[in-house]
């Protein structure tokens, strides 16, 4: 995570189709994100990054707002 502002946001590196290791750092995938989400009751997502980038309906199956 980039910036964590408690109980009002958080900005993050966009998902990728798939973790892997880039450059010796993590890079998550949408499933990362949601399980991590869920854990701090996060409820929405905005996107910051290309919409070819990920997916958004995996973040809205999973009932977090995109």
């Amino acid at each position: 995570m980039n910036w964590i502002i408690p109980n009002r946001f958080i900005a993050f590196m966009g998902p990728e189709d798939n973790s892997r290791v880039k450059y010796n750092i993590k890079l998550w995938s949408t499933e990362d994100y949601v399980n991590h989400f869920r854990n701090l009751n996060i409820k929405a997502v905005f996107r910051l990054n290309r919409p070819d980038t990920y997916n958004k309906n995996k973040f809205v199956n999973h009932s977090i707002d995109h």
